[in-house]
């Protein structure tokens, strides 16, 4: 038997289990372990279990991600080991490593995760890309804004697609608009 794991199917990863079943492997789902800021994707985890068991019968929570995971792969022997979500790219990256598997390097696994490390490791290869500022509070978010001072700005969180209310996108049109939204920040922090 084939197998294909998916590392956290999440979104539109969830179809990569159904090919995967339509092509003849069997899939087996990894959840890693998550951290309590990325406690707004449980959701979403929640929503796909019913479409993910019309498929496999191997969906797995791990706690310990590496330990788990490693255990998984001597059970099952995986084919292939894929992202489902950018949640999933570091476990994956890890996994398809240890079973010698193709795959991306472990240690670049950020730039494929934070939005930030992304930008910059455009730039270094001379890509043109937006200009990109790390912040960590909306009083450095609108400094950043008015010091780039090219409209409209766009604020993101660095890793994940703005699925929780305390990280969530913005758009900025104007400095007094960012400076409107600014106060709002302020007053909801």
């Amino acid at each position: 038997m084939k197998y294909v794991f998916v590392v956290e199917a999440i979104s539109s990863g969830r179809y990569y289990v159904r090919e995967a079943a339509e092509r003849g492997c069997t899939p087996v789902v990894l959840f890693p372990r998550m951290a309590a800021e990325a406690a707004h994707y449980a959701p979403f985890r929640a929503s796909v279990e019913k479409y993910l068991k019309q498929y496999t019968e191997h969906v797995y929570y791990l706690d310990d991600d590496e330990r788990d995971g490693t255990a998984l792969l001597e059970k099952f022997r995986p084919e292939a080991i894929v992202a489902g979500s950018e949640v999933g790219v570091a476990l994956c990256d890890l996994l398809a490593r240890k079973a010698g598997l193709p795959g991306n390097d472990p240690a670049t696994s950020a730039v494929r995760r934070d939005k930030y490390a992304m930008a910059a490791a455009v730039e270094r290869a001379g890509v043109p890309s937006l200009i990109s500022r790390r912040v960590k509070n909306p009083d450095e978010a609108l400094a950043a804004a008015c010091e780039i001072n090219s409209w409209p700005v766009v604020i993101k969180p660095l890793e994940g697609a703005a699925a929780s209310a305390s990280a969530s996108a913005a758009r900025w049109t104007s400095c007094a608009n960012a400076a409107r939204a600014h106060g709002k920040a302020l007053r909801h922090a």
